[in-house]
């Protein structure tokens, strides 16, 4: 095997990796936003509960 296709062949292992990776810190980002919302409809709902518990003082 010549050292050009072996260093090529490395390239695309390296780059396959890479991808792997990008796909798998997208679907990670992906899952945050989803908990990110979550926990802004929580927040919200706090408030509304504070509020109207305020308001029958």
């Amino acid at each position: 095997m010549t050292e050009n296709k072996k260093l090529t062949e490395q390239a695309v292992g390296l780059i396959r990796q890479s991808l792997d990776k990008v796909n798998e810190a997208h679907q990670l980002s992906s899952d945050a936003g989803v908990v990110i919302n979550d926990i802004q409809i929580g927040a919200q709902e706090v408030v509304n509960a504070v509020e109207q518990f305020k308001r029958s003082l």
